[in-house]
């Protein structure tokens, strides 16, 4: 099965369970689970959502080290997240929060001066 194809049974796979009224919020969000990582996944084999991001964090006043495992001062040596997987600690970090957030999302720019180690990777 080639990428666009995969891509679209996977967003007719994910349309259905949509407009499924049988089925429980409890049902939709397992299903979506299961279903939306493969549709990320996809996009990203296609080359749609390769951005990275670091994660800087006000609380903290630090950056977010590799696999999310504590902080530094050091951009360098901050992690390099995937998109999905920074907006995931991002909000998770941030709920009920309204004024300023305790972490934020930074996107990595191709000509970042320190570059990523591929060590520093997450």
């Amino acid at each position: 099965m080639n990428q666009k194809q995969q891509l679209d049974d996977l967003t007719d796979d994910l349309s259905h369970l949509i407009g499924n009224e049988d089925l429980t919020d409890e049902d939709l969000r397992e299903a979506s689970e299961s279903l939306l990582p493969a549709l990320c996944d996809a996009l990203h084999e296609m080359g749609y959502g390769n951005r990275l991001y670091k994660i800087w964090s006000n609380e903290h006043n630090a950056w977010w080290k590799p696999n999310s495992k504590g902080y530094t001062q050091e951009r360098k040596l901050a992690g390099a997240y995937k998109e999905h997987e920074a907006l995931d600690i991002v909000e998770r970090a941030n709920i009920g929060l309204k004024d300023v957030p305790n972490e934020a999302m930074v996107e990595i720019v191709a000509d970042e001066p320190f570059g990523i180690l591929p060590e520093y990777q997450s």
